[in-house]
């Protein structure tokens, strides 16, 4: 899961807005019964679609923080992030 949140937000840093992260992943849409295929998808399949013109946009600074914000201590010495990989 922590590869499908980077890739989000690397997306949406560049202006990518519609993005979106499978709730459970592959596995719980399988077990949803949702339809899952081996099969290569592309032009020939889908003839209908066709190349975008979406280009990336300036980084939103705003989903950014610095090195100095993210060690960040509270009162007690505390850092006001969790280490969220163990």
């Amino acid at each position: 899961m922590m590869w499908a949140a980077r890739v989000w937000w690397t997306f949406k840093v560049y202006g990518h807005n519609k993005v979106s992260v499978l709730d459970g992943g592959y596995e719980a849409w399988k077990r949803a019964k949702k339809p899952v295929t081996s099969d290569v998808v592309g032009m020939v399949t889908f003839p209908s679609l066709q190349p975008g013109n979406w280009t990336a946009k300036p980084i939103d600074k705003s989903l950014l923080i610095t090195y100095e914000e993210l060690d960040k201590k509270d009162a007690n010495g505390k850092s006001l992030f969790q280490d969220l990989s163990k």
